[in-house]
């Protein structure tokens, strides 16, 4: 009984937490418990998870679901080149199961071998220190301007086929490279400059 009732206890203030999914259009959502949508000024008030109020554009909302209904708010503009509404779901469908999915191996080892790399051979060979940041930012922004291949993204074929969905996942895998290259090569450059001072003490 004590069990149970020390579930309920840590499950409870979750679920009455969770009540709203506001889904914005950048691809991310808001779990809230409660919001409130002003029409005249085209707002939505909602309170974060420290109970403090927050507010976003209604333009920037794709849709909002309450208790297992969806009211969709993204209204494409008339003879423009935005996407319809199913479109524009299928592309933060991907842009989302490659914020939860993508893991970039990558830019994650290249970052750090180049970060580690640059403060310990400068030293080591001679080179001036000014040429010290060349390696790092060349690194950086070669991972930024590299795009991903859509041949080779881990995608099933019917995922492939749809274009607004392998854009939103392209857009969101991309920026989580240059995150995860960038913060590698932090980490690397903290350790080679550790590493730096030991071989030379």
């Amino acid at each position: 009984m004590r069990q149970l009732l020390s579930i309920i206890g840590i499950l409870l203030p979750s679920l009455l937490f969770a009540q709203h999914s506001i889904w914005l259009t950048d691809g991310s959502k808001i779990e809230t418990s409660r919001y409130q949508l002003e029409e005249e000024n085209s707002i939505v008030f909602y309170k974060n998870k420290n109970d403090r109020t927050r507010s976003l554009m209604r333009q920037d909302i794709f849709s909002i679901t309450s208790e297992g209904t969806e009211t969709v708010y993204y209204q494409p503009v008339v003879d423009s080149v935005d996407f319809s509404v199913l479109q524009m779901r299928n592309y933060l469908e991907g842009k989302l199961d490659a914020k939860n999915n993508y893991r970039s191996v990558g830019s994650m080892v290249t970052g750090a071998i180049v970060g580690f790399a640059t403060p310990v051979a400068v030293p080591t060979i001679a080179l001036s220190s000014l040429l010290a940041p060349v390696f790092p930012l060349a690194q950086n922004a070669t991972v930024a301007v590299w795009k991903l291949n859509d041949k080779k993204l881990a995608l099933s074929d019917v995922q492939k086929a749809n274009r607004p969905y392998v854009l939103g996942y392209k857009e969101a895998a991309n920026r989580k490279r240059i995150k995860t290259s960038l913060a590698a090569t932090g980490i690397g450059i903290v350790a080679g400059i550790a590493t730096a001072i030991l071989i030379q003490q």
